[in-house]
């Protein structure tokens, strides 16, 4: 059904015209001779979460929804779940049969038109099923989070994070013979304001043309504000995500174009019950702290229009066309992602300010959709630590293995860090670097840490947990071996752990709860590779506390029947974390 916005003028434009005259476009306060806005599409105040760009916490849950038919009309709840026969159910509404078997993989990505294709306006019928897992059942808890996705070679996701034979996290997404990774639909459209008939909600529901089908906002030189909840988290990716954002704006109403004229996007991985209730108007945005602001890495145009990321990671127009889809591509360290959060912004070089490129200030973006891949993974390089023994500290350390010789710079197998003495128990040791780590633009920084364990006889850690600071150097490491100066608490930061594996002997690594890694199953002798990321930047330390564990020998925290380990050596590098 075609909408009309109501006006005084259209009592007169109705005389000698038929019924079915094409509806006028959203109205646009600005623009000469169009009807003006009905009197409920008052604007709601400025969106004050624009700019926000704090990290948001990790979330663990997944959403199981498939994007349910925007029919309209609420589907009826009988209060009884369908039986799970593994197979999605039958869409009786418009798409064909759901025979529960993907495509077949050619493992070559279809033609990228620019344009979003064709859809019936009917979605698949909401089986509560997560949409990429084809047997209705969610993944395995083994309680071990491996970092891994990884598809069937039917290119079929079945949702179950697989370890590899040595248990290490790889973090890298196993091929599904060249499979790209697919779209993840947005759900539960929410927004701060959208103008009577062209609800936020419009611009996700699968229908990218029609004149009179998009979001809109009035005008009026405003900032407006929409998020939307992914249907799934996205993949953990070990180097972070890619999204790209398809956005098709094809409105030919009078009075345009209807181009977005400057906008950004923003990720977060909170709760789903933190943001968007699906309100057209005054919908719950989220606090502030919950999104993090992404960065640009390309934004191209159809028909002639042009794009220009600023510094802000905001997207401006220059050139602007009648219509276009804008094809918008961001990258962020989050893995997981459980909302995206497009704000559209003033500009002094659009109409009205903006946000949009209409005489008013408007825009109508017809359809929005998304995809995900893995960012490239930044290159490292090495940093030094400063020199011993005043560049380190340990709260014990063994006689005849102290703390100073993990930084020696020598690979010797019978040197090194060790705690027995007649007992063990956990114990922290803490390294400055010899200079500070590069400054990434605030991007944050990618540390690779390695732990050579070279002794034998199995004198390996078997907990472990990584921090790091960039506090003032005198403020830790007094190069004590017994009882040294470790720091205050406060000046430690918890690293994310992307990715753990053994490059020389074997282990299993189970990363915990609490950020620090289970090691078990390990050979006589290992080196552990741990690849880290933080927000920090300019880094001046690294901490490392060994911990206790009831499924160590003797609780640990080494790997030894009295719980003992050596360490070798300890190495880092650093990097831009995207």
């Amino acid at each position: 059904m075609r909408r009309t916005i109501k006006s005084p003028l259209a009592l007169v434009a109705l005389v000698g015209i038929a019924a079915c005259a094409p509806p006028p476009a959203p109205a646009d306060s600005g623009d000469a001779g169009r009807p003006a806005d009905v009197a409920s599409d008052t604007q709601s105040p400025t969106d004050t979460n624009v700019g926000a760009d704090a990290p948001a916490p990790t979330d663990t849950g997944v959403e199981d929804a498939a994007t349910p038919a925007d029919s309209g009309v609420e589907p009826m709840d009988s209060g009884v779940a369908p039986e799970d026969t593994g197979v999605q159910p039958t869409d009786t509404g418009v798409a064909p049969t759901d025979t529960g078997v993907a495509p077949t993989d050619t493992g070559v990505a279809p033609a990228d038109t620019g344009v979003p294709p064709m859809d019936s306006g009917v979605g698949p019928t909401d089986s509560g099923i997560d949409a990429r897992t084809d047997s209705g059942v969610g993944p395995t808890d083994s309680g071990i989070d491996t970092g891994i996705d990884v598809r069937t070679d039917s290119g079929v996701d079945t949702g179950v994070d697989v370890r590899t034979d040595t248990g290490v996290d790889t973090g890298v997404m196993m091929p599904d013979s060249g499979l790209p990774p697919g779209a993840i639909g947005l759900t539960n459209a929410t927004a701060d304001f959208s103008q009577s008939g062209f609800s936020v909600a419009e611009m996700v529901n699968g229908i990218p043309t029609g004149d009179n089908d998009g979001w809109a906002i009035t005008g009026g030189g405003t900032a407006r504000t929409a998020v939307f909840e992914t249907s799934v988290d996205t993949t953990n990716y070990s180097g972070g995500t890619d999204l790209t954002f398809n956005i098709a704006m094809n409105s030919t109403l009078g009075g345009g174009p209807y181009l977005l004229g400057r906008f950004r996007f923003s990720v977060t991985t909170a709760d789903r019950a933190m943001f968007a209730d699906g309100l057209a108007n005054g919908g719950n945005l989220g606090a502030p702290a919950i999104w993090s602001v992404a960065r640009v890495v390309s934004a191209t145009a159809t028909n002639g229009a042009t794009l220009a990321a600023q510094s802000d990671q905001s997207v401006l127009l220059g050139t602007r066309s009648s219509t276009s889809v804008y094809t918008v591509r961001i990258r962020t360290p989050f893995t997981r992602i459980t909302g995206v959060k497009l704000e559209t912004l003033t500009h002094p070089s659009l109409m009205n300010n903006g946000p949009g490129t209409s005489n008013s200030g408007n825009f109508i973006v017809t359809e929005m959709t998304m995809t995900e891949a893995a960012a490239p993974i930044p290159a490292t390089a090495s940093v030094a630590f400063g020199a011993p023994p005043s560049a380190c500290a340990a709260s014990l350390s063994q006689t005849g293995y102290p703390v100073t010789a993990a930084i020696d710079g020598a690979l010797t197998p019978t040197a090194g860090w060790a705690i027995d003495t007649g007992s063990t128990n956990a114990q922290t040791a803490v390294f400055e670097t010899l200079t500070n780590t590069p400054a990434y633009g605030g991007v944050g920084s990618r540390l690779v840490v390695t732990l050579h364990q070279l002794f034998g006889n199995n004198h390996t850690i078997g907990r472990f947990r990584l921090s790091v600071t960039n506090a003032n150097r005198a403020m830790f490491a007094d190069g004590l071996n017994n009882g040294g100066n470790l720091g205050p608490a406060m000046i430690w930061t918890p690293v994310d752990v992307r990715a753990v594996a053994a490059t020389t002997g074997a282990a299993t690594f189970a990363p915990q709860s609490d950020g620090s890694i289970r090691a078990t199953s390990v050979s006589v002798t290992a080196t552990y590779q741990v690849t880290v990321t933080t927000p920090l930047e300019g880094i001046t330390g690294v901490r490392l506390e060994t911990l206790t564990d009831p499924l160590l020998p003797t609780s640990g925290p080494g790997n030894t029947t009295t719980g003992n380990y050596v360490l070798t050596e300890v190495q880092l590098a650093s990097g831009p974390q995207i």
